[in-house]
């Protein structure tokens, strides 16, 4: 984020004395990015957490492969 999105002042019809907090409050900003920052961490967070899933579903998938592909094998007959 730069520091532009800030920078909005003139486009109210009725500009005031009063400079909002969003725009004028250091502490607000800090808020607002962090804020921004634990929710993109939430998000995230929830990525991961499918990534798990499909990696733990592929290697049971897999597992399961190849311990048949081993009993295959020990009940093959060769002539």
């Amino acid at each position: 984020m730069d520091d532009d999105i800030w920078q909005d002042v003139g486009l109210d019809e009725y500009e005031s004395e009063v400079i909002p907090g969003w725009l004028g409050n250091e502490k607000i900003h800090e808020g607002i990015k962090a804020m921004l920052t634990a929710k993109r961490c939430a998000e995230e967070i929830a990525r991961i957490k499918r990534e798990q899933s499909a990696l733990q579903e592929w290697s049971r998938e897999e597992w399961e492969a190849i311990n048949f592909a081993i009993l295959m094998c020990g009940k093959l007959v060769f002539f």
